[in-house]
């Protein structure tokens, strides 16, 4: 694989495992492949790694190269690595990933990553038309959306005429309707009702 000299700063080797069940050893031998001059090991799961990476990011210094084998050792999803890469950027750090080609010391490696961000914005687009056409055809079926109330109107009805039968407690008239107590006593009290005697 070719390598690129990087004559102003460091080639920081970045793999990461989720647990310690995984191996890290190939990372670690295709990293030190490339010729990277330090290796950063992490045991991380992809739900905390994030914060932790980016600390590691704000210490490395403008010049820096930091290589990875995959892009998910990383970033979770596309959006990620772009977000990643402009931070990178930001700091005046270039990354190489290994598996994809991505070299952003190179007019092609920032191609790549740029040709990413155009498919990873489609994607959010489709996505987003198969959202509303999905939720057009279940409007178009009956379906409504929205937070459904823990009763029907039929339910109140019922609970205020099982109360004024005097025949059913408070307790029993909420379980089987579905009517908070609360909401019972509110509707009662609006309509003056009193339970038979």
């Amino acid at each position: 694989m070719n390598k690129i000299e990087n004559k102003t700063g460091k080639r920081i080797g970045y793999a990461r495992i989720s647990d310690r069940s995984q191996e890290i050893r190939s990372q670690i031998d295709q990293l030190e492949g490339y010729g990277v001059d330090e290796i950063i090991q992490e045991t991380i799961s992809s739900v905390s790694w994030e914060k932790i990476l980016y600390k590691e990011i704000d210490r490395m210094e403008e010049g820096t190269t930091l290589i990875v084998t995959r892009p998910d050792r990383i970033a979770r999803n596309t959006a990620m690595l772009l977000t990643v890469s402009e931070k990178l950027e930001e700091k005046g750090i270039d990354l190489v990933v290994l598996s994809l080609g991505v070299d952003t010391r190179t007019p092609v490696g920032k191609l790549v990553l740029t040709i990413l961000g155009a498919v990873s914005e489609w994607e959010k687009k489709e996505l987003a038309v198969k959202q509303q056409n999905g939720i057009k055809a279940a409007v178009k079926r009956g379906i409504k959306f929205g937070p459904k109330p823990g009763f029907e109107k039929e339910g109140l009805e019922m609970a205020i005429e099982m109360y004024k039968s005097g025949e059913y407690t408070v307790a029993h008239i909420t379980k089987v309707t579905g009517v908070p107590r609360a909401t019972l006593y509110r509707r009662l009290k609006e309509l003056e009702v009193r339970k038979a005697n």
